[in-house]
């Protein structure tokens, strides 16, 4: 029996191990390793602490349980798990305001689709971009309004810098943003 170095394999290749033991047993706990502590600041940025492990936790448990489950060869990895963790928040969020619970479903045949994965991926990635390419400050104060809904007064207040000032730079960026994600005419 040939002993398997899962710390040289991609992530593609992990979860297409036919291995299955040893998947589990050294394969996923690679994956964890390589993506957990990102997942964990995503995830402490999102939710309120006290909920925050319990639904990586859980996202966790389905991602696995998806790719052990699934008929297809997995062949984006960190995509499925990025877009079921996007999902699971806000699942979560929707969830809490209603009824105030941490129950999370998850629709894999939606979120790994490939006719619209690629397509999404590629606008986000263009769109994490920019956003990667702003001053730490500037990408806060965007994230602080379309992300997390916060006032333009508030974020003012928080970076004692005027509203109007806040406001106009957002609302520019958010316009080459929504022209990079525009579909183009066919």
């Amino acid at each position: 029996m040939e002993h398997i170095d899962y710390t040289q394999m991609s992530d593609e290749e992990i979860c297409n191990c036919e291995n299955i033991e040893n998947k589990f047993r050294f394969g996923f706990a690679i994956l964890y390793k390589r993506y957990n502590s990102k997942l964990h600041s995503k995830c402490t940025y999102k939710l309120p602490s006290a909920d925050s492990d319990e639904i990586l936790q859980e996202t966790w448990i389905k991602v696995f349980q998806y790719i052990n489950s699934s008929e297809k060869p997995i062949d984006n990895f960190k995509g499925i798990l990025y877009k079921s963790f996007d999902y699971a928040c806000k699942e979560y969020i929707r969830n809490s305001k209603k009824e105030h619970t941490t129950k999370v479903n998850f629709d894999f045949e939606t979120l790994t689709s490939a006719d619209s994965y690629s397509e999404e991926n590629e606008q986000f990635e263009k769109v994490m971009s920019i956003l990667n390419s702003l001053p730490t400050d500037r990408k806060e104060q965007f994230l602080l309004r379309y992300q997390d809904k916060c006032s333009w007064h508030q974020i003012s207040e928080k970076f004692n810098t005027s509203a109007e000032s806040i406001r106009k730079y957002c609302e520019r960026l958010k316009k080459q943003i929504q022209n990079i994600t525009k579909k183009p005419s066919k």
